[in-house]
């Protein structure tokens, strides 16, 4: 049988970019190892057998409502990063070329300086 990882993967193939995504954000984050934690799966993760899907709405009802306070700041401030990925808050699905380049650009001026300048300008 596959991973939960290699299940969302397949669910997600034929979806948009954004959710694609937010998915591989998911799974790259071993620290927080989202996916090995019952009350994110339980709560988010519908497992349909050879495909598995992430039902966003249920993920942003349950970090609203607290379901992953006791886990570590920066661990929830990635899963709310996530999550608004996944369920296109921001409207990336709908954006031009342009306007994801200044995203990409405003992301890397973000963050600390000595991160930056290992990922790029």
């Amino acid at each position: 049988m596959s991973t939960i990882a290699e299940r969302l993967l397949a669910g997600a193939a034929d979806h948009e970019p954004h959710r694609q995504a937010a998915i591989r954000l998911l799974i790259e984050d071993d620290h927080s190892a989202w996916l090995d934690n019952e009350a994110f799966t339980n709560a988010c993760v519908d497992d349909a057998g050879e495909r598995a899907y992430i039902d966003w709405a249920a993920a942003r009802t349950a970090f609203d409502n607290g379901a992953f306070d006791r886990w570590a700041t920066t661990e929830r401030a990635l899963l709310d990063f996530t999550i608004a990925i996944g369920e296109d808050r921001f409207g990336l699905s709908r954006m031009n070329l342009r306007q994801t380049a200044l995203i990409n650009i405003a992301m890397i001026r973000a963050l600390p300086e000595a991160v930056a300048q290992r990922i790029g300008p």
